[in-house]
């Protein structure tokens, strides 16, 4: 649900096909609590989302949490470093899993932020074809959380949901956000994290596909939820 000023039928930000959403400095997408999420994080999961944003200030693009306990929180320009993008998690016990990766130069990007708690491993990945898509990651906290809980509070996009408040923002637009969770035993024992994003790197083999409502579908090996933005 859009609060503030949401200006849809935007062009697409990669690629020709499709449609993205502006938000404006006020403005946040409100959902849900993503039903058994929270309590799954152990398990891994991936956020893939395309943004362009229209501002170098430390943004924020999604989550949810409460302080000292369960929470996840993606930022971009994290820490005030233009382009740098950083996604941290937290459980129950306030154990922290959080890293940060420099994308590139461009405003219009396609990434892919996946975490592997259960390794104690984050990965991020820019899916364009000047860069270097797997980016180097640098860790800032690796307490190898692993007690979480569903969400108490709505997520929300454009912003991140502390203790049902919206903190931060997100000024520009965004397009094809989705997550995924769980890869197979298999797929984990072979590389824990790089499991979590297969799919998106190997665009050949059929697995991602688009549908009309722009939102991103994955094969059914893995559990999908999908935000129409």
């Amino acid at each position: 649900m859009p609060k503030g000023q949401v200006l849809t039928g935007q062009p697409p930000i990669v690629g020709d096909e499709g449609g993205s959403t502006f938000l404006t400095r006020d403005a946040y997408l409100y959902g849900d609590t993503l039903d058994d999420f929270g309590s799954r994080m152990e398990e891994g999961f991936c956020f893939r989302l395309d943004i362009q944003s229209a501002s170098f200030d430390e943004q924020i693009l999604l989550g949810s949490g409460v302080t000292n306990g369960t929470a996840f929180r993606i930022r971009l320009n994290a820490d005030g470093v233009p382009h740098r993008v950083e996604m941290m998690l937290r459980d129950d016990d306030g154990k922290v899993l959080a890293g940060y990766a420099d994308t590139s130069a461009s405003r219009a990007k396609r990434l892919v932020c996946t975490a592997d708690p259960r390794s104690n491993l984050l990965a991020f990945f820019e899916l364009q074809p000047w860069v270097d898509d797997n980016l180097q990651i640098h860790y800032t906290k690796q307490d190898e959380p692993i007690r979480f809980s569903n969400l108490v509070h709505p997520f929300i996009m454009g912003g991140w949901n502390l203790d049902g408040q919206r903190k931060g923002r997100y000024v520009g637009r965004m397009e094809n956000v989705a997550r995924y969770n769980q890869c197979t035993e298999h797929q984990r024992h072979k590389n824990p994290v790089l499991s979590l994003a297969l799919v998106f790197t190997n665009l050949s083999g059929g697995k991602l596909s688009k549908s009309s409502s722009h939102c991103i579908l994955l094969s059914d090996t893995y559990s999908r939820s999908c935000f129409i933005v």
